[in-house]
């Protein structure tokens, strides 16, 4: 593979990881301005007369009811601004579905502990209207309801200032596994790549390391050659990662030879030319710290979003 190609292959590997890891952190940030989600955690049906039998009553606090459910739910500010009391236009609304009672809610779990909520059940019964003063990045509140009847799905609406509406995730498959978003793993795969290509760069960067001691030694000489494609020789021995722009001096160097006469003014400039060269090192240089600072950021992106 020429030096051309290795560049280029380079140079593209780590544009396209640096828009890989930067868009998916950039579209988060965006559309984490404000969020509110509402998480269905679970359902259960937890005594039912399915038999129908005349003997069987089903009371709850007294009053009979046909089946008695359990239905966990979640809020989660899951954008990156506060929600404040004044923001709710109008609070967020839970309904369980048509023929079902709301008998009690409780709050189960709220993060941080000190999180106010108020809990308010609608004249009807089925509507059950949550509030609270102020909910922070990450504040989360998890919600449990006792239903009269068979409840198995739920449904919320809401308006608050800068906020679509709820975001909506069932999370009923998930008890056992936290749900990690999509971009964590386009996030994760380039800044992969990005360390594969700070790996192979820094190959590259210590042969050029090797050649500059080589260069810099001071018994190091070379000696007046016998043609331009012996100097060609040398530009891949000691060259071989380098761009077609870098050797282009050395190239219109050996360039000026004619005849196959090589004079000693020509010999000791393409040594000058080669001598600097040995002792430039910026595009690996660039390319290495590039990779590694984007492997960097994705890595600390993923680490947040996983932890």
């Amino acid at each position: 593979m020429n030096s051309k190609s290795i560049t280029w292959g380079t140079v593209i590997g780590v544009l396209l990881a640096a828009l890989g890891i930067i868009a998916p952190i950039v579209w988060d940030l965006y559309k984490g301005k404000a969020e509110l989600e509402l998480q269905h955690l679970s359902s259960a049906t937890l005594v039912e007369n399915r038999m129908q039998l005349d003997k069987l009553k089903i009371t709850y606090d007294g009053k009979p009811i046909r089946a008695l459910s359990k239905v966990v739910f979640a809020f989660v500010n899951s954008g990156r601004t506060a929600i404040l009391q004044e923001h709710l236009k109008v609070p967020p609304t839970i309904n369980f579905g048509t023929n079902v009672e709301i008998l009690e809610v409780h709050v189960d779990d709220r993060k941080p502990s000190s999180l106010e909520v108020v809990l308010g059940i609608a004249t009807n019964k089925e509507d059950l209207v949550v509030q609270f003063p102020l909910m922070n990045p990450g504040d989360s509140m998890t919600l449990s309801a006792l239903l009269s009847g068979n409840a198995r799905e739920l449904a919320g609406n809401a308006r608050i200032v800068n906020v679509k509406g709820l975001t909506f995730v069932d999370r009923r498959l998930e008890v056992t596994s936290k749900r990690i978003d999509w971009k964590v793993y386009v996030v994760g795969g380039f800044s992969g790549l990005c360390y594969l290509v700070f790996i192979g760069v820094s190959i590259d960067f210590r042969k050029e390391l090797r050649t500059r001691a080589v260069f810099n030694s001071p018994t190091f000489e070379i000696h007046p050659v016998s043609s331009a494609e012996a100097y060609e020789e040398l530009i891949r021995k000691y060259f071989p990662g380098r761009t077609n722009s870098e050797l282009r001096p050395l190239r219109v160097a050996i360039g000026e030879i004619r005849g196959g006469v090589i004079l000693i003014e020509q010999h000791r400039k393409i040594v000058r030319l080669m001598t600097k060269l040995a002792n430039t090192s910026e595009t690996t240089a660039s390319a290495m710290v590039g990779a590694f600072v984007l492997a960097t950021i994705g890595a600390i992106f993923v680490i947040s979003k996983v932890f």
